[in-house]
């Protein structure tokens, strides 16, 4: 995981390393949960709380250990993991410090780094309430995103649409986080994927990852 709060959030991905799901619907994504779920064991030194598209790239964020000196938090973040696949998730807190081109030129810099390095960025737009001062600036943000995954070819989840749907637009009080259902495992037996923005987050991020694992195998084939 790349990302801020919303990456960091253990409710994120991270749950699925845990027991007792209920995925009813879909329950064919249950090979992919067993297979990505061992990988989110530990925290992501890039993703952390406070962390932006910029920071990512100052070694002053990157804990030592496990961290060497002078390593971003995602250089030591790829060279621990070795990942495959990483999800990306800037621009809540982004929106609210840096403008649209310093964004766009981040996040590039992001998925540049990544394929360099064999690593599939997904990239994923966020959610914004229309009353949100920064309602406009956040939909620049968005589009960005949308310019960078069609001009680099990598996956884009386009959150901001599907939550367009939910109470609140999935979002929880403070209009910046999503909100969480409090189950301690996926649950999407009754549909909770269409009242809670983490539910949802989790839903289309697994069913990317199914597509990508699904693509892998059939390659490797």
């Amino acid at each position: 995981k790349v990302g801020d709060s919303l990456s960091a959030d253990d409710s994120y991905l991270s749950i699925m390393n845990r027991d007792g799901h209920q995925l009813g619907p879909y329950d064919f994504l249950a090979d992919t949960i067993a297979y990505y779920g061992p990988s989110l064991a530990d925290d992501s030194v890039a993703a952390q709380i406070g962390l932006s598209s910029i920071a990512v790239f100052d070694p002053f964020w990157a804990p030592a250990p496990p961290c060497e000196p002078n390593e971003t938090p995602l250089q030591c973040e790829y060279r621990i993991r070795q990942p495959s696949v990483a999800m990306v998730l800037y621009g809540p807190n982004d929106v609210r410090s840096m403008t649209t081109e310093i964004y766009h030129q981040q996040m590039l810099r992001i998925v540049d780094e990544s394929l360099a390095l064999g690593v599939i960025p997904v990239l994923m737009t966020f959610s914004v309430d229309p009353d949100d001062e920064l309602w406009w600036q956040s939909l620049e943000f968005n589009l960005a995103l949308a310019d960078i995954a069609e001009a680099r070819g990598v996956p884009l989840i386009n959150l901001w649409a599907a939550a367009r749907f939910l109470p609140a637009y999935g979002l929880d009080e403070d209009k910046v986080h999503l909100l969480q259902s409090g189950f301690a495992a996926l649950n999407y037996t009754t549909g909770h994927e269409a009242f809670y923005g983490v539910s949802l987050q989790n839903l289309l991020a697994i069913r990317t990852l199914d597509e990508i694992r699904r693509l892998l195998v059939a390659d490797a084939q």
